[in-house]
Order: structure tokens, then sequence, then C-alpha cells
């Protein structure tokens, strides 16, 4: 599987927000491509819903290898805190409960999925590459999970799953950045690889999903995954519900904005 054209055997599609990259010698795998670097490909809505229409789309085609990359130095900044102050209560609960939407599509997609990061992967970006079958970093590979510190829940158990509950437990109480070997040591990512040796490691697992036949894939994956649980979205949506969320969303907005500012020297 191929992330960029090689000697035109890739045939791409572009869409807004989602790139979608089809290798032609491995028909049955699709890269999807989070392709707003410019805002560090943060989870807006917008992005939310094309990148969730094109999992649906790769999930109907019969595809047995998912790819989620993304374009620029960042896998994904999480969710989008640009327009918070424009949002309510109301609209942050239906943005963070499609956001698990789309995190419980990819955990339970009937594909092998496989997260390519490359950069830093904040907040519900972290729990994107978590829901992963696959989750393989370079060594810029960055992971943070600061939902506790403005009161949500998103993809907890599901971390704890993939972590175990005491690597869970100390990253999100204690508000810890995993670099790529911390995360690597806690199983987070599932394995570290050079830039320049992603792609044929992509390739191979390509390459293995496609001698399977796709029955036989697909009940693999359905008994090695964790269990669904209803009791993820209830504790997300009774988070959310808390009164003041808006007030704390908006509270860690101008504090990420700040920070930022003072790195590049603004004041």
């Amino acid at each position: 599987m191929t992330h960029l054209p090689m000697h035109g055997e890739v045939a791409s599609g572009e869409t807004d927000l989602v790139r979608i990259e089809r290798d032609s010698p491995c028909a049955q795998s699709v890269t999807l491509v989070l392709d707003d670097p410019r805002h560090a490909n943060a989870l807006s809505p917008e992005l939310v819903a094309r990148l969730h229409d094109a999992l649906r789309d790769a999930i109907a085609s019969e595809t047995k290898a998912i790819v989620l990359d993304s374009s620029g130095e960042r896998f994904c900044a999480g969710f989008d805190l640009r327009d918070a102050e424009a949002f309510d209560d109301a609209s942050l609960g239906e943005r963070f409960d499609a956001l698990e939407a789309l995190l419980e599509s990819v955990r339970r997609a009937p594909a092998v999925t496989i997260a390519i990061v490359r950069g830093p992967a904040l907040g519900a970006g972290a729990d994107l590459v978590a829901a992963c079958d696959y989750r393989i970093g370079t060594p810029q590979a960055r992971f943070a999970f600061p939902g506790s510190r403005f009161g949500v829940v998103l993809g907890t158990r599901h971390l704890a799953s993939v972590v175990g509950r005491q690597a869970a437990v100390e990253t999100l109480v204690e508000g810890r950045m995993l670099d790529a070997d911390a995360a690597l040591r806690c199983g987070l990512l599932s394995e570290a690889r050079s830039p320049e040796s992603l792609q044929s490691r992509i390739d191979e697992i390509a390459r293995h999903c496609a001698s399977i036949h796709i029955e036989t894939l697909r009940a693999m994956l359905r008994l090695v995954r964790s269990e669904p649980s209803e009791r993820d979205r209830a504790e997300l949506l009774a988070s959310v519900a808390r009164e003041g969320f808006g007030e704390r969303v908006r509270a860690h907005a101008t504090r990420v904005r700040e920070a930022r500012d003072a790195r590049r020297g603004r004041p």
C-alpha cells in the first residue's frame, strides 16, 4: 500500500479535509488521509463527518485494510477548539457524540485498521489512534489525553483495553504526554518505525490481509476485539451534560491558545 503516488500506480480521489488513496497492486486496501494540515488536522465537525463517510464507503467496498494517515507535521490536534466560543453546551455535546460514533465505527470496522502516526496525536486524535488494530509511529509521535481537564470522558474504557488499567489511569489522571518510546512501552503504539521503513511495513500488513478470506478476517477481528458497550456513550453524554461543560471547554481553548502564542513569542 502506498501513501504517496508512485509511477502512476495509485489512483487518488480527493474530498475536502480527507484524501482517499487506493493502491492498485493491493486493491482491497485504502488509505484515508486527514488533510487539513493548516489546522493540525483538528477534528472539526466537517472533518469528522467526511472521515466517517469515507470509512463507511471503504467498509461497503469490502476493503480488508484501512490505513489512517495524515498530512503535515501533526497526526491530529484532537477536538477542534477554534470556534468553541460560538457553540452552546448542546452543540458541543452533539459534536462529542459524533466523535464517539466515529471512534466506535473505527473500533468495529470489519477490516484491519492501521494508524500511521508521524507527529503529535492529541485528545480525540490520540483516541482515533487507539481505536485502530495496528498503531505504528515514528520517533516524532507524541500522545496526550487532556479531556479530563475540561470534563469530557471519551474513549476511556477502550484506552484501558489497549494499554492496561494502570497505564490508562496514570496517563489520564496525571495528564502525561507520551513520547514514542513511552507509547511503545505501554502498548499505545504497537510498533515504532523509521519514516523510511513505514511504507514497506504497511505493504506487508496489506498483503497479509489480502491473503485471508474476507469472512475469516472479519470473524477473527470480531473475536480479538473487546465487546462494544453502550456504557461508553452513556458516560460520554453524562460528562458533556454536566453543568458548566461549555465554560470548561472554552477555558481550555483559551489556555491552549495562550500556550501556543507563548511558544510563538506573541504577547
